[in-house]
């Protein structure tokens, strides 16, 4: 099973990346997407995708074993800058931050640590174990302290602990903690604090978030949903107390 999960998923990223460098601004990528610890990582997410959080977390427990003491997210090496970009979405997101004509030489390159501490952290909160989920989200932000994903994960996590005003922060610093992101990106931290303004009883607010979020990722059914939840909790109000 393991061994096709592998062929699939390299299959799937020779496809997607075979004509991903882009002469104009001398970006292409990405780099090492089929060797080891790049390939556990993808298997862990498919297996997240799938509900088996405990083999997911026991592979990704044993990558964190062996992270190099000189990884970072972003070298530079003989005018070439190196970084390790999440997905296709942020690879795309940058390019078009650092435009045509930029003269940069950038090279998307794996794995991504940060990433996997963090796919981790993720597992944990949704086992109910935000001690350990923190502690992976505070090595994933050591790594690389500007990634969106990051704080909207802290945002997240913060809510199941029942601090909104916290929570909130997060999802907040995630929409600026960096000059560029992803649409994804984006869309995600606005759905979380669109969440938090649902808890604290704030559904214009809500409301807002949640209609920003989907000019970014129309078809999001969280949005959609929540948006729903909002009108008919405003309809269950008004009936209520028309009838007093």
């Amino acid at each position: 099973m393991k061994k096709s999960i592998n062929i699939t998923l390299i299959s799937i990223f020779l496809t997607v990346f075979s004509s991903t460098y882009i002469s104009a601004q001398d970006v292409r990528g990405p780099i090492g997407f089929a060797n080891p610890a790049q390939i556990k990582i993808l298997e862990a997410e498919y297996l997240i995708k799938s509900g088996k959080l405990d083999e997911a977390a026991r592979m990704l427990t044993g990558l964190l074993r062996v992270v190099p003491a000189d990884w970072r997210p972003a070298t530079e090496k003989n005018g070439t800058v190196f970084l390790h970009f999440w997905d296709d979405d942020e690879f795309n997101a940058y390019k078009k931050y650092i435009g045509e004509s930029s003269g940069k030489k950038i090279t998307w390159i794996t794995p991504s640590y940060s990433k996997a501490y963090y796919l981790l952290a993720h597992i944990y909160a949704e086992k109910r174990n935000p001690v350990r989920a923190e502690k992976m989200l505070r090595k994933a932000e050591i790594l690389e302290p500007d990634n969106p994903y990051i704080y909207s994960e802290k945002g997240y996590l913060t809510r199941l602990m029942h601090n909104p005003d916290k929570a909130y922060h997060y999802y907040a610093k995630a929409l600026t903690v960096r000059p560029w992101m992803s649409d994804r990106q984006k869309a995600l931290a606005l759905r979380g604090a669109g969440s938090v303004m649902i808890d604290m009883n704030h559904l214009d607010k809500a409301e807002k978030l949640f209609k920003k979020s989907l000019e970014l990722e129309p078809d999001s059914m969280t949005a959609k949903n929540e948006l729903e939840y909002i009108k008919n909790t405003r309809e269950s109000y008004n009936k209520k107390y028309k009838n007093r």
